[in-house]
C-alpha cells in the first residue's frame, strides 16, 4: 500500500496478513469487543491510528514498526508482545520493490516477500488505461525522532518529549526532559476525574523518572494495574496525581 494505510471500521473475522504499509499503518476504526480481527506478519511505517475501539481483536503481534515508540504503544494494550522494530530493509523502493533484503529483521517476525508484480492490475488491456503509481519518498521515521517531530497518541492525548531548553523555560522545568501533554480528550480515563490536563508535563510515572515518551510508554508496559500514580509540572508547581489508565 503506497502511502495509504488500512482501514478496518465495524466488522468480525478480518485476516490481515502480510502487507506492508509504506508510510503509513493500521487504522482500526470502531472495533467491537468481540470482533475476532487478527492482524500479524505486517511491515508498518507509523503507529497504529486506532480511534473508539471496544477491543483489539483476536490476534495482534508479529509485526515489525519502524521505531520502539509504535511497538510499545502497541503493547501498553498487550498487543504485539513478539513484534520487533527497526529498518526492514526494503530492497529497492526508488523502483518500486518492496521485498526486504535477505538479512532484513521484518523476516524474523514472520513477514514472507511476495512478487512485486503479481497484484494490482493484472489484465493486459487494463493495465494499458491504469495509471503508473507515483512513488512515494520514503520517509524516515528515525530522523523524524532526532528533529524532535514525533507527537504520539496515548488513551486518544497527545503526547511528545521535551526536547528544548525553550521548551524547559517555558514549562518550569529543570531539566529538558519530560513528556508534555499537547492535547487531551475529555472522555480519556487519564483525564477523567481530575487527572491529566493540556500542557501538563509528566516527569514521574509509578516512582520512575520520564524522560521521554519511550521512557513513559514502558512504565505503561511493565504496569499490570489500571492507575498510574505520576508526578507532573503543571503551571510551573509540581504536583502528584493518580490517574486512571483503563
Amino acid at each position: 500500500m503506497l502511502n495509504s494505510g488500512l482501514k478496518l471500521r465495524e466488522g468480525f473475522n478480518r485476516v490481515a496478513e502480510n502487507n506492508i504499509m509504506v508510510n503509513n499503518s493500521l487504522h482500526p476504526h470502531v472495533w467491537f469487543v468481540n470482533s475476532e480481527d487478527v492482524f500479524k506478519h505486517n511491515i508498518v511505517q507509523k503507529s497504529y491510528q486506532d480511534v473508539r475501539l471496544s477491543g483489539w481483536g483476536k490476534e495482534m503481534d508479529y509485526n515489525f514498526f519502524p521505531n520502539e515508540e509504535s511497538m510499545l504503544k502497541a503493547q501498553i494494550y498487550n498487543r504485539d508482545l513478539h513484534s520487533a522494530f527497526g529498518d526492514p530493509m526494503f530492497k529497492d523502493p526508488a523502483s518500486l520493490d518492496f521485498s526486504v533484503a535477505e538479512n532484513s529483521p521484518a523476516l524474523k517476525i514472520g513477514f514472507k516477500n511476495f512478487p512485486m508484480d503479481q497484484f494490482g492490475v493484472q489484465n493486459a488491456e487494463l493495465k494499458k488505461m491504469a495509471k503508473t503509481p507515483e512513488i512515494p519518498v520514503m520517509r524516515d521515521p528515525s530522523e523524524e525522532n532526532k528533529k524532535g517531530t514525533l507527537v504520539v497518541a496515548w488513551l486518544r492525548n497527545d503526547l511528545k518529549s521535551v526536547e528544548s531548553e525553550q521548551e524547559q523555560s517555558a514549562y518550569g522545568l529543570n531539566t529538558p526532559e519530560g513528556v508534555i501533554l499537547l492535547k487531551v480528550w475529555s472522555g480519556s480515563p487519564a483525564v477523567k476525574n481530575n487527572g491529566l490536563k493540556k500542557g501538563d508535563v509528566i516527569l514521574e510515572a509509578d516512582g520512575k523518572k520520564v524522560k521521554t515518551v519511550k521512557d513513559f510508554f514502558q512504565i505503561n508496559v511493565e504496569n499490570k494495574t489500571n492507575k498510574l500514580d505520576l508526578v507532573i509540572m503543571r503551571n510551573q508547581s509540581e504536583k502528584k496525581i493518580t490517574i486512571n489508565t483503563k
